[in-house]
């Protein structure tokens, strides 16, 4: 269910004893309710506790943060399952790397093309003026996003995640990337090129974009901005055409996969 991967996020933040402590309670609060529920409501009942057994996963064994349920969750056949990409997982953290070169155009299925259709070129995967493709994997808590872009026009959203923040390029007496979101008062802005004349001139620019436990971070060419965010991260990662069409290539994706889409995607246990 979202709403427990949410509390899960949550509970990063703190000792992993004090977030057993933290489920142990809500688990409590649920089989209370549930209990209520069972002469009354059997589909409340009923989701209350499947709610109940996916806590259990949790608490039984100390597992907070959900690291040793993703290893579980995330074998070699399971990954093959879920991606194109040669996926790999720690298997001390559950953390999952994926790596697009676009060698193999069957990597591209791991995208969702929004009703475009796959195109590239000498500087990789093709994303259209006001297009977007985004990952299909939702991810929680923590995200590094990177890759090398090269802009059509420096102007309009770049990348973008579903939480509602975006990179987006702007111009005032230089080019700016500038990082907006919610919770942010105003645009945190950096400047990576003087020469605002120029529009496109085919630079192959190299980004890391990190969604971390209470802040997000941008290096955006020579350049670094960064701004405290309110929540933890859940949500897809987006690359995007701006203005004027963007080529993206050597994608690599770093962090903790949703449990509860994993599940979903392999059709284990109850849907989110």
């Amino acid at each position: 269910m979202r709403s427990l991967a949410l509390l899960l996020t949550a509970c990063v933040a703190i000792s992993a004893s004090d977030a057993v402590d933290v489920l142990k309670r809500v688990e409590k609060d649920l089989a209370d309710k549930a209990d209520a529920m069972k002469s009354s409501d059997l589909v409340g009942y009923s989701i209350l506790t499947n709610a109940i057994k996916d806590l259990k996963k949790y608490t039984d064994d100390g597992d907070a943060d959900g690291s040793r349920l993703l290893v579980q969750l995330l074998s070699p056949a399971n990954l093959k399952k879920l991606f194109k990409s040669p996926a790999k997982v720690d298997k001390k953290t559950g953390q999952v790397w994926m790596g697009y070169d676009w060698s193999d155009p069957k990597m591209v299925q791991d995208w969702d093309l929004h009703g475009e259709q796959a195109s590239y070129g000498k500087n990789g995967l093709l994303v259209p003026a006001a297009g977007k493709i985004s990952h299909k994997a939702q991810w929680m808590g923590e995200v590094t996003f990177s890759g090398k872009l090269v802009l059509g026009n420096r102007n309009g959203i770049h990348l973008s995640m579903t939480n509602g923040y975006t990179a987006v390029g702007s111009n005032y007496n230089a080019w700016n990337i500038d990082l907006k979101g919610p919770g942010i008062t105003a645009n945190v802005a950096a400047a990576f090129s003087h020469d605002y004349t120029v529009t496109s001139d085919g630079m192959i620019l190299p980004f890391t974009w990190k969604m971390l436990k209470d802040r997000t971070t941008l290096a955006w060419d020579k350049v670094e901005i960064g701004t405290p965010i309110p929540q933890p991260f859940l949500g897809q990662v987006t690359i995007c055409g701006g203005e004027g069409g963007n080529s993206f290539k050597e994608i690599e994706l770093t962090g903790m996969l949703d449990p509860n889409w994993i599940k979903q995607q392999l059709g284990l246990g109850a849907s989110p």
